[in-house]
């Protein structure tokens, strides 16, 4: 039964079945590395603002330099960004959110980073419990929000790209040295 197979038909299948594998491997790790993939990245809190003075309640804005990075092979569009922020409590509740650095879409080059503002205006907060009125007047605006929110400030950042695909990172903004 072996005798009648030749070393040159046995060679010629055996390269074909290894180059049939090395293609399909080669293919799906090609198709793995252009499928959209973007990351955000949290490089450093710009400021901490309000619209209007302390109150019961107050509306903060927070503005954080962002890194977005597009892992894929290939280019990615945002065309816009939402926003959460972690309360107290431990629910989330929404921000606007906005991208600065130009338009509010942009692209992405392959597997590079594109730094951006990302400026989220939170909704009222209330606050702080256990502050007086007077100690409040003497904090700014980061001092005041950390602890009506119970702790750091924790943001959740969803990027809105091309065909409805979102992209969502949960970051901490650092707590304030003391």
């Amino acid at each position: 039964m072996f005798a009648d197979i030749k070393p040159a038909e046995v060679f010629s299948t055996l390269a074909s079945v290894g180059s049939l594998a090395v293609t399909g491997y080669f293919w799906l790790v090609r198709m793995r590395g252009e499928r959209p993939r973007l990351k955000t990245h949290f490089v450093g809190l710009v400021k901490v603002d309000s619209a209007r003075s302390f109150e019961s309640s107050w509306d903060p804005v927070v503005v954080l330099r962002i890194a977005v990075l597009n892992l894929s092979t290939l280019p990615n569009v945002i065309l816009g960004a939402r926003g959460w922020v972690r309360l107290a409590d431990g629910s989330w509740a929404a921000a606007d959110a906005k991208i600065g650095g130009g338009a509010d879409a942009f692209n992405v080059a392959p597997q590079v980073a594109e730094f951006r503002e990302l400026t989220l205006e939170l909704p009222s907060v209330a606050l702080p419990a256990g502050v007086s009125a007077e100690a409040l007047e003497g904090m700014s605006w980061r001092e005041a929000l950390e602890p009506a929110l119970g702790g750091s400030i924790a943001l959740r950042i969803e990027l809105l790209a091309l065909d409805g695909k979102t992209f969502t990172d949960e970051f901490t903004v650092p707590a304030r040295a003391a």
